[in-house]
Protein backbone atom coordinates (compact mmCIF):
# COMPACT_ATOMS: atom_id res chain seq x y z
CA UNK A 1 0.00 0.00 0.00
CA UNK A 2 1.05 3.28 -0.68
CA UNK A 3 1.41 6.14 1.84
CA UNK A 4 -0.35 8.85 1.13
CA UNK A 5 1.40 11.21 3.41
CA UNK A 6 4.65 10.87 1.18
CA UNK A 7 2.73 11.39 -2.07
CA UNK A 8 4.09 14.04 -4.09
CA UNK A 9 1.57 17.04 -3.86
CA UNK A 10 2.44 19.47 -6.39
CA UNK A 11 5.03 19.07 -9.98
CA UNK A 12 7.69 22.35 -9.94
CA UNK A 13 9.46 23.35 -12.89
CA UNK A 14 11.69 26.42 -12.99
CA UNK A 15 11.43 27.89 -16.14
CA UNK A 16 13.82 30.39 -15.49
CA UNK A 17 16.01 32.57 -13.09
CA UNK A 18 18.89 35.30 -12.48
CA UNK A 19 20.20 36.44 -8.64
CA UNK A 20 17.33 38.16 -7.95
CA UNK A 21 14.05 36.56 -9.83
CA UNK A 22 12.55 33.22 -10.85
CA UNK A 23 9.75 32.06 -13.00
CA UNK A 24 7.85 29.12 -11.89
CA UNK A 25 5.65 26.69 -12.99
CA UNK A 26 3.61 24.92 -10.61
CA UNK A 27 0.72 22.37 -11.34
CA UNK A 28 -1.36 20.18 -8.40
CA UNK A 29 -1.32 16.50 -8.72
CA UNK A 30 -4.87 16.38 -7.18
CA UNK A 31 -6.54 18.57 -8.40
CA UNK A 32 -8.21 21.89 -7.03
CA UNK A 33 -10.38 20.50 -4.49
CA UNK A 34 -7.22 20.01 -2.60
CA UNK A 35 -5.77 23.20 -2.72
CA UNK A 36 -6.07 25.58 -0.20
CA UNK A 37 -3.92 28.31 -0.24
CA UNK A 38 -3.27 31.84 -2.25
CA UNK A 39 -0.90 31.57 -5.08
CA UNK A 40 0.19 35.30 -4.67
CA UNK A 41 1.03 34.42 -1.07
CA UNK A 42 4.07 35.54 -0.24
CA UNK A 43 5.05 33.03 2.43
CA UNK A 44 3.64 29.90 -0.02
CA UNK A 45 6.18 31.33 -2.32
CA UNK A 46 8.96 31.53 0.09
CA UNK A 47 7.69 27.95 0.47
CA UNK A 48 7.75 26.75 -2.90
CA UNK A 49 11.46 28.87 -3.05
CA UNK A 50 12.57 26.06 -0.99
CA UNK A 51 11.88 23.25 -1.91
CA UNK A 52 14.46 23.68 -4.94
CA UNK A 53 17.43 25.12 -2.67
CA UNK A 54 20.34 23.04 -2.02
CA UNK A 55 20.43 22.03 1.54
CA UNK A 56 23.93 24.51 2.20
CA UNK A 57 21.62 27.20 0.64
CA UNK A 58 19.49 27.55 3.79
CA UNK A 59 22.09 28.66 6.25
CA UNK A 60 22.38 31.66 3.99
CA UNK A 61 18.60 32.42 3.99
CA UNK A 62 17.80 35.39 6.54
CA UNK A 63 16.45 34.58 9.64
CA UNK A 64 13.71 37.30 9.39
CA UNK A 65 11.62 36.72 5.73
CA UNK A 66 9.77 39.95 5.88
CA UNK A 67 10.15 41.84 2.72
CA UNK A 68 12.27 38.83 1.20
CA UNK A 69 9.46 39.27 -1.94
CA UNK A 70 9.95 42.24 -4.08
CA UNK A 71 6.82 40.75 -6.18
CA UNK A 72 4.73 38.22 -7.72
CA UNK A 73 3.35 38.44 -11.09
CA UNK A 74 0.98 35.24 -11.05
CA UNK A 75 -1.45 33.88 -13.92
CA UNK A 76 -3.57 30.64 -12.67
CA UNK A 77 -4.75 27.95 -15.71
CA UNK A 78 -8.08 25.83 -14.95
CA UNK A 79 -7.93 22.69 -17.07
CA UNK A 80 -11.11 20.51 -15.92
CA UNK A 81 -10.43 19.43 -12.28
CA UNK A 82 -6.30 20.13 -12.85
CA UNK A 83 -5.14 24.11 -11.25
CA UNK A 84 -1.87 24.92 -12.29
CA UNK A 85 -0.01 28.58 -11.92
CA UNK A 86 3.25 29.96 -13.92
CA UNK A 87 4.61 32.37 -11.07
CA UNK A 88 7.44 35.58 -11.95
CA UNK A 89 8.80 36.36 -8.20
CA UNK A 90 11.06 39.47 -7.70
CA UNK A 91 13.17 38.95 -4.59
CA UNK A 92 14.61 41.63 -2.62
CA UNK A 93 17.92 39.53 -1.44
CA UNK A 94 19.56 37.25 -4.07
CA UNK A 95 20.35 34.93 -0.96
CA UNK A 96 16.93 33.77 -1.71
CA UNK A 97 17.84 32.49 -4.61
CA UNK A 98 21.18 31.72 -3.75
CA UNK A 99 20.51 27.81 -4.30
CA UNK A 100 17.56 27.75 -7.07
CA UNK A 101 18.97 25.14 -9.94
CA UNK A 102 17.05 25.64 -12.96
CA UNK A 103 15.35 21.74 -12.59
CA UNK A 104 11.95 20.20 -11.80
CA UNK A 105 11.12 19.08 -8.37
CA UNK A 106 8.15 16.85 -7.60
CA UNK A 107 6.97 18.21 -3.95
CA UNK A 108 6.01 15.88 -1.50
CA UNK A 109 4.30 16.84 1.94
CA UNK A 110 6.07 16.54 5.09
CA UNK A 111 9.45 16.41 3.61
CA UNK A 112 12.40 18.28 5.64
CA UNK A 113 12.92 20.69 3.21
CA UNK A 114 9.65 21.62 3.88
CA UNK A 115 9.29 21.40 7.46
CA UNK A 116 12.54 23.79 7.51
CA UNK A 117 10.76 26.40 5.85
CA UNK A 118 7.96 26.75 7.31
CA UNK A 119 9.63 27.47 10.49
CA UNK A 120 11.32 30.14 8.69
CA UNK A 121 7.90 31.56 7.19
CA UNK A 122 6.10 31.43 10.77
CA UNK A 123 8.36 34.54 12.13
CA UNK A 124 5.25 36.71 12.89
CA UNK A 125 5.35 35.98 17.23
CA UNK A 126 2.26 35.84 19.10
CA UNK A 127 2.03 37.60 22.46
CA UNK A 128 1.89 35.40 24.98
CA UNK A 129 -1.98 35.67 26.50
CA UNK A 130 -3.29 34.35 29.39
CA UNK A 131 -3.94 30.60 29.33
CA UNK A 132 -7.46 29.14 30.47
CA UNK A 133 -11.02 29.73 29.95
CA UNK A 134 -12.95 32.46 28.78
CA UNK A 135 -14.12 35.46 31.94
CA UNK A 136 -17.31 34.68 30.30
CA UNK A 137 -19.30 30.99 29.26
CA UNK A 138 -19.35 29.99 25.99
CA UNK A 139 -22.74 31.73 24.65
CA UNK A 140 -25.47 29.19 23.11
CA UNK A 141 -24.58 29.59 19.69
CA UNK A 142 -26.85 26.67 18.49
CA UNK A 143 -26.49 23.55 17.03
CA UNK A 144 -23.75 24.48 14.30
CA UNK A 145 -21.04 23.52 16.95
CA UNK A 146 -19.75 20.89 19.58
CA UNK A 147 -19.23 21.28 23.12
CA UNK A 148 -15.96 19.15 24.08
CA UNK A 149 -14.55 18.81 27.84
CA UNK A 150 -10.46 19.43 27.58
CA UNK A 151 -10.74 16.12 29.04
CA UNK A 152 -11.77 14.51 25.12
CA UNK A 153 -7.89 15.08 23.78
CA UNK A 154 -5.17 13.16 25.10
CA UNK A 155 -2.73 16.19 24.95
CA UNK A 156 -4.61 18.86 26.69
CA UNK A 157 -2.90 19.89 30.11
CA UNK A 158 -4.90 22.34 32.96
CA UNK A 159 -3.84 24.88 32.02
CA UNK A 160 -6.09 24.29 28.64
CA UNK A 161 -9.46 25.71 28.54
CA UNK A 162 -12.45 23.37 30.46
CA UNK A 163 -14.62 23.88 27.10
CA UNK A 164 -13.94 24.01 23.65
CA UNK A 165 -16.29 24.85 20.89
CA UNK A 166 -16.05 23.29 17.77
CA UNK A 167 -17.21 22.87 14.11
CA UNK A 168 -20.07 20.65 13.71
CA UNK A 169 -20.37 20.60 9.86
CA UNK A 170 -17.30 21.00 7.27
CA UNK A 171 -15.34 23.93 6.81
CA UNK A 172 -17.42 24.92 3.40
CA UNK A 173 -20.33 25.38 5.89
CA UNK A 174 -19.15 28.40 7.63
CA UNK A 175 -17.60 31.90 7.22
CA UNK A 176 -15.76 34.41 9.60
CA UNK A 177 -16.31 37.43 10.98
CA UNK A 178 -14.55 39.97 12.99
CA UNK A 179 -11.22 38.89 11.37
CA UNK A 180 -8.00 40.12 12.81
CA UNK A 181 -5.20 40.86 10.17
CA UNK A 182 -1.65 40.23 11.63
CA UNK A 183 -2.65 40.05 14.57
CA UNK A 184 -0.28 40.80 18.23
CA UNK A 185 -2.75 39.75 21.04
CA UNK A 186 -5.60 37.77 20.88
CA UNK A 187 -9.43 38.44 22.96
CA UNK A 188 -9.30 36.49 25.80
CA UNK A 189 -13.07 36.03 25.60
CA UNK A 190 -12.30 33.93 21.93
CA UNK A 191 -10.35 31.57 23.82
CA UNK A 192 -12.56 28.23 23.24
CA UNK A 193 -14.31 29.24 20.80
CA UNK A 194 -14.46 28.43 17.10
CA UNK A 195 -12.07 30.32 14.91
CA UNK A 196 -10.35 29.97 11.68
CA UNK A 197 -6.77 30.58 11.46
CA UNK A 198 -5.20 31.44 8.30
CA UNK A 199 -1.79 30.24 8.21
CA UNK A 200 1.81 31.39 7.09
CA UNK A 201 1.63 29.56 3.78
CA UNK A 202 -2.11 30.25 2.90
CA UNK A 203 -3.72 27.00 4.40
CA UNK A 204 -6.62 27.45 6.94
CA UNK A 205 -7.57 25.67 9.67
CA UNK A 206 -10.89 25.24 12.05
CA UNK A 207 -11.43 24.54 15.33
CA UNK A 208 -11.59 26.12 19.23
CA UNK A 209 -8.92 28.30 20.33
CA UNK A 210 -6.31 28.32 22.63
CA UNK A 211 -2.66 29.42 23.38
CA UNK A 212 0.29 26.83 24.14
CA UNK A 213 3.14 29.56 24.92
CA UNK A 214 3.77 31.12 21.47
CA UNK A 215 2.31 28.71 19.64
CA UNK A 216 -1.90 29.49 18.47
CA UNK A 217 -3.29 26.24 18.27
CA UNK A 218 -6.63 24.88 17.42
CA UNK A 219 -8.39 21.57 19.19
CA UNK A 220 -10.05 19.92 15.90
CA UNK A 221 -12.66 16.56 16.27
CA UNK A 222 -13.82 14.91 13.19
CA UNK A 223 -14.45 11.48 11.74
CA UNK A 224 -10.77 10.84 11.65
CA UNK A 225 -10.54 11.53 15.33
CA UNK A 226 -9.23 14.38 17.61
CA UNK A 227 -6.08 16.27 17.61
CA UNK A 228 -4.43 19.46 17.72
CA UNK A 229 -2.80 21.91 15.01
CA UNK A 230 -1.37 25.25 15.02
CA UNK A 231 1.25 27.88 14.27
CA UNK A 232 3.85 29.69 15.80
CA UNK A 233 2.39 32.26 13.28
CA UNK A 234 -0.33 33.39 11.19
CA UNK A 235 -1.51 35.75 9.09
CA UNK A 236 -4.97 36.28 10.41
CA UNK A 237 -7.40 34.88 12.56
CA UNK A 238 -11.46 35.31 12.57
CA UNK A 239 -14.42 33.76 14.42
CA UNK A 240 -16.30 31.19 12.90
CA UNK A 241 -19.93 31.21 12.40
CA UNK A 242 -22.19 29.43 9.94
CA UNK A 243 -23.49 29.86 6.47
CA UNK A 244 -27.23 30.12 6.04
CA UNK A 245 -28.93 27.05 4.19
CA UNK A 246 -29.23 23.97 3.72
CA UNK A 247 -26.36 21.46 5.53
CA UNK A 248 -24.58 18.66 4.92
CA UNK A 249 -24.06 15.70 7.45
CA UNK A 250 -23.51 16.98 10.79
CA UNK A 251 -20.85 15.22 13.38
CA UNK A 252 -22.34 13.97 16.09
CA UNK A 253 -20.88 13.65 19.50
CA UNK A 254 -21.99 9.37 19.57
CA UNK A 255 -19.00 9.51 16.42
CA UNK A 256 -16.66 12.11 18.50
CA UNK A 257 -16.66 9.89 21.80
CA UNK A 258 -16.19 6.97 19.69
CA UNK A 259 -11.95 8.08 19.66
CA UNK A 260 -12.26 8.90 23.37
CA UNK A 261 -11.14 6.13 25.84
CA UNK A 262 -12.43 5.65 29.05
CA UNK A 263 -9.71 6.51 31.57
CA UNK A 264 -8.83 3.88 34.84
CA UNK A 265 -9.42 5.77 38.45
CA UNK A 266 -9.07 2.77 40.59
CA UNK A 267 -8.23 -0.75 41.21
CA UNK A 268 -9.46 -3.28 43.74
CA UNK A 269 -8.29 -6.79 44.22
CA UNK A 270 -9.87 -9.32 46.43
CA UNK A 271 -7.83 -12.75 45.22
CA UNK A 272 -9.28 -14.39 41.91
CA UNK A 273 -11.41 -10.91 41.67
CA UNK A 274 -10.34 -7.76 40.40
CA UNK A 275 -12.82 -4.28 40.25
CA UNK A 276 -11.51 -1.89 37.98
CA UNK A 277 -13.06 1.76 37.52
CA UNK A 278 -13.44 4.11 34.76
CA UNK A 279 -14.30 7.57 33.76
CA UNK A 280 -15.96 6.78 30.96
CA UNK A 281 -16.82 9.20 28.19
CA UNK A 282 -19.96 11.41 28.61
CA UNK A 283 -23.57 9.96 26.92
CA UNK A 284 -25.24 6.86 26.55
CA UNK A 285 -22.22 4.59 25.98
CA UNK A 286 -20.36 1.28 26.91
CA UNK A 287 -16.90 -0.14 27.26
CA UNK A 288 -15.62 -2.00 24.33
CA UNK A 289 -15.78 -5.65 26.57
CA UNK A 290 -18.85 -7.79 24.99
CA UNK A 291 -17.41 -11.31 26.32
CA UNK A 292 -14.90 -13.41 27.79
CA UNK A 293 -12.56 -13.32 24.97
CA UNK A 294 -12.29 -9.41 24.90
CA UNK A 295 -11.71 -9.11 28.77
CA UNK A 296 -8.63 -12.19 28.04
CA UNK A 297 -7.34 -9.69 25.39
CA UNK A 298 -7.89 -6.47 27.92
CA UNK A 299 -5.89 -8.20 30.92
CA UNK A 300 -2.92 -9.56 28.15
CA UNK A 301 -2.96 -5.84 26.18
CA UNK A 302 -2.50 -4.10 29.67
CA UNK A 303 1.34 -5.22 29.57
CA UNK A 304 1.86 -3.45 26.26
CA UNK A 305 2.13 0.36 24.99
CA UNK A 306 0.19 1.10 21.75
CA UNK A 307 3.53 0.29 19.79
CA UNK A 308 3.62 -3.38 21.18
CA UNK A 309 6.49 -2.47 23.29
CA UNK A 310 6.59 -4.44 27.15
CA UNK A 311 4.59 -1.41 29.47
CA UNK A 312 7.58 -2.06 31.87
CA UNK A 313 10.83 -3.41 31.23
CA UNK A 314 11.32 -7.01 32.88
CA UNK A 315 8.11 -7.24 33.79
CA UNK A 316 6.68 -10.55 33.62
CA UNK A 317 3.82 -12.49 33.63
CA UNK A 318 1.73 -15.21 33.87
CA UNK A 319 -0.83 -14.66 31.56
CA UNK A 320 1.64 -14.26 28.62
CA UNK A 321 3.34 -17.11 29.56
CA UNK A 322 0.18 -18.82 29.49
CA UNK A 323 -0.78 -17.94 26.34
CA UNK A 324 2.31 -18.22 25.09
CA UNK A 325 2.04 -22.03 25.85
CA UNK A 326 -1.44 -22.43 24.23
CA UNK A 327 -0.37 -20.81 20.41
CA UNK A 328 2.23 -23.84 20.57
CA UNK A 329 -0.01 -26.40 21.96
CA UNK A 330 -3.09 -24.91 19.60
CA UNK A 331 -0.49 -24.72 16.40
CA UNK A 332 -2.30 -20.71 16.34
CA UNK A 333 0.22 -17.76 15.03
CA UNK A 334 -2.76 -15.29 15.47
CA UNK A 335 -2.87 -14.42 19.40
CA UNK A 336 -6.92 -13.19 18.84
CA UNK A 337 -7.98 -16.37 17.89
CA UNK A 338 -5.89 -18.48 20.39
CA UNK A 339 -7.56 -16.26 23.28
CA UNK A 340 -11.33 -16.94 21.27
CA UNK A 341 -10.17 -20.58 22.05
CA UNK A 342 -9.01 -20.06 25.48
CA UNK A 343 -11.00 -17.51 27.44
CA UNK A 344 -12.90 -20.16 29.54
CA UNK A 345 -10.04 -21.21 31.47
CA UNK A 346 -8.64 -17.72 32.19
CA UNK A 347 -11.92 -15.95 32.65
CA UNK A 348 -14.43 -17.70 35.27
CA UNK A 349 -16.82 -14.45 35.04
CA UNK A 350 -17.36 -10.72 34.12
CA UNK A 351 -19.74 -7.69 35.40
CA UNK A 352 -19.87 -3.88 34.09
CA UNK A 353 -22.10 -1.49 35.93
CA UNK A 354 -22.72 1.84 34.49
CA UNK A 355 -24.47 4.53 35.60
CA UNK A 356 -27.58 6.12 33.50
CA UNK A 357 -26.44 8.27 30.99
CA UNK A 358 -28.07 10.44 28.40
CA UNK A 359 -27.72 10.99 24.43
CA UNK A 360 -25.85 14.36 23.84
CA UNK A 361 -27.33 14.28 20.33
CA UNK A 362 -30.82 14.68 21.79
CA UNK A 363 -30.15 17.80 23.85
CA UNK A 364 -29.65 21.73 23.58
CA UNK A 365 -25.82 23.02 23.91
CA UNK A 366 -26.77 24.69 27.25
CA UNK A 367 -27.79 20.59 28.64
CA UNK A 368 -24.98 18.98 26.62
CA UNK A 369 -22.23 21.84 27.77
CA UNK A 370 -23.42 21.05 31.58
CA UNK A 371 -22.81 17.09 31.43
CA UNK A 372 -19.68 17.31 29.55
CA UNK A 373 -17.92 19.51 31.81
CA UNK A 374 -19.08 17.54 35.06
CA UNK A 375 -17.42 14.30 36.61
CA UNK A 376 -17.66 11.69 33.60
CA UNK A 377 -19.52 8.68 34.62
CA UNK A 378 -18.24 5.97 36.33
CA UNK A 379 -18.20 2.24 34.39
CA UNK A 380 -16.94 -0.74 36.78
CA UNK A 381 -15.77 -3.81 35.49
CA UNK A 382 -15.74 -6.75 37.97
CA UNK A 383 -13.69 -9.77 36.56
CA UNK A 384 -13.06 -12.87 38.41
CA UNK A 385 -10.30 -15.10 37.09
CA UNK A 386 -10.06 -19.01 37.24
CA UNK A 387 -6.73 -18.20 39.40
CA UNK A 388 -4.91 -15.53 41.14
CA UNK A 389 -1.86 -15.31 39.14
CA UNK A 390 -3.60 -14.37 35.74
CA UNK A 391 -4.13 -10.95 37.18
CA UNK A 392 -1.49 -10.31 39.26
CA UNK A 393 0.57 -8.28 37.23
CA UNK A 394 -2.40 -5.14 37.02
CA UNK A 395 -0.43 -4.61 40.32
CA UNK A 396 2.70 -3.93 38.51
CA UNK A 397 1.68 -1.75 35.27
CA UNK A 398 -1.71 -0.52 36.16
CA UNK A 399 -5.15 -1.10 34.15
CA UNK A 400 -5.32 0.75 30.82
CA UNK A 401 -8.01 2.88 28.61
CA UNK A 402 -10.18 0.72 27.31
CA UNK A 403 -12.60 1.73 24.15
CA UNK A 404 -16.10 2.73 24.14
CA UNK A 405 -19.12 3.24 21.87
CA UNK A 406 -22.22 4.21 21.98
CA UNK A 407 -25.19 2.18 23.19
CA UNK A 408 -27.87 2.16 20.13
CA UNK A 409 -31.54 3.58 21.24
Amino acid sequence: MSDSSSAPLFRLTVAAHTATSVSLHIVSVYGEQDVSFSWANESFVIKFLGFLLDPSAIAAIPDDPSGAIASIHTTVQRTGRSLSAKLHVEVAQSAWLGGVRARASRIKEGSWISDTVDILMESSYWEPIASGAAAKPIEDSGYSFLYLPRAAWSDMVETDPALFEVPAYPPREYTTRDVIVKPKTIPVDWIGRAVRILGGAGQTIDGGLFIDGRLVMVAQADSSGLKTVGFVGAHAIARLVPKDGRRSSKFTYAKVFDHVKARPISTRRDGEKIELAFRIPPGNRELLIRDKASVLHYLHQVLFQEDGCPMLKGVTSELEKALDDDAKRLGIKELGDVIARVADNYIADYTITYAPGKNLDTLSPAEVRAIVLADWPIAKLLITATHAKWITHLAEVGPNPVGTRAIRQ
